[in-house]
């Protein structure tokens, strides 16, 4: 779901959280959901309301959350947890509120996250930690809370840390160490530890009213600043400028708080070709006409150049063996049972060689039983009823055994 931005009509802000049930349009669990908040400024015109629509439409939002009303600007901004609810964060009143779906209902849990933050503004999402990070606009501070236990650091990133000045976006850093927050009236972006909140350091300065940012495709950091409602591209690592990609003269940008980036749809990835195949790879021994390997899932980054190793998470699969009939047939068996695997199932079948070598020659000229060395056991294999898994083996004359098996993701996934 990419729900927009909505706010609490007047006849509940004065009612007790735990009493209310506001009637949302949607709120269920997507295990895919994506949230991309929509902004008209507040602007009642109609035409401000189409164009965000619109919007929506052309990045094919499955939901759209429409306010009943536009009142004074509260800036309230819908956060969507999969697991645990909506949050909004309610500007006006420095406060978080958290929608549950329970049954067919939607009821508020909970209203105020808590002393020590003050104007609860755009820009709070979950880090990969799973816990909830609010910037405190007012308080110049960020709040951390774990919604599933109701505990909460309201400065969890302290007011005024390293000059920060009305806490305004949140940004979560590759390798999950570290965030960014930027500070929209000191003018900086700083870099927090996402263990304990501290300070690493102010990563950009002199910047005018700074608010969203988003990750490049490159890796480069984009801010949403002024002059101009310009879009700043910076290093990441070091904070040097690039230089710029629009300016409001370019793009009619007014009064931006927050940064997304798109798919070009003359550029999309073929989705159909984005399916169900899946990889495990490991390593193994030789001994006499059976191969053995230790499989392990590698997941976590993501293709081309933004693949960072550093995001890798390997985790072991289970095992795969091959016991050899002659030199090009196999009983190709796998566990991916108990603990320690991914409880894939186990199972088993014959594969044949595809592709002759040299070594597979040798292997044939020689009665099989008398074949003692390893290397004719390398090549493709698979097996023809089931064509689109296989193993690409390679085993040297030691018995040092490297293998990857492609199949496809179990049922429901």
């Amino acid at each position: 779901a990419r729900p927009a931005v909505m706010q609490i009509a007047p006849d509940y802000r004065t009612q007790d959280p735990d009493a209310i049930d506001v009637p949302l349009p949607y709120c269920g669990a997507d295990p895919f959901c994506e949230l991309v908040p929509v902004s008209t400024n507040f602007d009642t015109d109609p035409e401000a309301l189409i164009l965000a629509i619109l919007y929506a439409e052309i990045i094919d939002a499955s939901v759209i959350l429409i306010p009943r009303s536009f009142p004074d600007p509260f800036r309230e901004r819908v956060t969507r947890d999969c697991i645990r609810g909506a949050f909004i964060e309610r500007y006006g009143v420095g406060a978080t509120s958290r929608f549950r779906q329970q049954r067919s209902e939607i009821e508020v849990r909970g209203g105020s996250v808590g002393s020590g933050l003050d104007g609860a503004d755009n820009g709070m999402g979950f880090g990969p930690d799973g816990l909830l990070y609010v910037p405190g606009y007012d308080s110049d501070s960020v709040l951390r809370m774990n919604v599933l236990t109701n505990e909460i650091q309201p400065s969890f990133v302290p007011a005024r840390s390293g000059g920060l000045n009305a806490a305004r976006n949140i940004l979560f850093e590759p390798g999950g160490q570290t965030f960014l927050v930027t500070g929209e009236l000191s003018g900086a972006v700083y870099r927090y530890r996402l263990s304990d909140g501290s300070l690493v350091e102010r990563l950009i300065s002199g910047l005018q009213r700074p608010t969203g940012m988003a990750l490049a495709p490159d890796g480069s950091l984009l801010v949403l600043a002024q002059p101009n409602e310009r879009v700043y591209r910076f290093d990441r690592q070091s904070g040097a400028a690039l230089g710029s990609l629009l300016d409001a003269k370019d793009s009619g940008i007014e009064g931006g708080t927050f940064l997304t980036l798109l798919p070009n749809p003359t550029q999309a990835v073929d989705a159909s070709q984005i399916g169900t195949q899946y990889w495990v790879s490991g390593p193994g021994l030789a001994s006499g006409k059976t191969v053995a390997l230790d499989m392990y899932s590698a997941t976590g980054t993501v293709f081309g150049e933004a693949f960072d190793p550093d995001d890798v998470v390997r985790k072991r699969w289970g095992s795969i063996r091959f016991e050899f009939l002659d030199c090009d047939h196999a009983r190709f068996s796998y566990a991916s049972t108990g603990a320690d695997t991914a409880n894939f199932g186990s199972s088993g079948y014959d594969m044949v060689r595809i592709l002759n070598s040299n070594a597979a020659i040798a292997c044939r000229a020689s009665a099989f039983d008398q074949v003692s060395d390893f290397g004719w056991m390398s090549g493709t294999w698979f097996n023809a009823a089931r064509s689109g898994e296989g193993v690409f083996l390679e085993v040297d004359e030691d018995g040092l055994a490297v293998g990857a098996y492609f199949t496809h993701l179990p049922d429901g996934f």
